[in-house]
């Protein structure tokens, strides 16, 4: 039993190691990133048609004024962008491109 035991963690343990763990971190974000940007994108143009619709005025007065929507969602985008770069040269300069997914 207690051999049995020591194999199952020796096997975990030879395929588990410090590059698989960060290259599957890196691949769980690079797969939310594209839903990310998708939603700043969102934003962002619902921040535009609120500030075409009240024609470039203050948004009625109640709400958020939609400048502010743009401005952020342009934030959003940026670091959305920015975040997914760093992580792509992280894993290509720590992992090399073959773990990269």
């Amino acid at each position: 039993m207690g051999s049995t035991l020591v194999r199952v963690f020796d096997t975990i343990m030879g395929t588990l190691t410090l590059a698989s763990v960060i290259g599957n971190v890196i691949g769980l974000i690079n797969q939310m990133i594209p839903v990310l940007f998708a939603l700043a994108l969102v934003f962002f143009m619902w921040g535009a048609v609120k500030y075409i619709m009240s024609a470039g005025g203050e948004g009625g007065g109640h709400g958020t004024n939609p400048r502010d929507l743009i401005v952020w969602g342009l934030v959003a985008l940026f670091v959305i962008f920015s975040v997914w770069g760093i992580l792509q040269v992280m894993c290509a300069t720590l992992l090399g491109n073959g773990m990269c997914k």
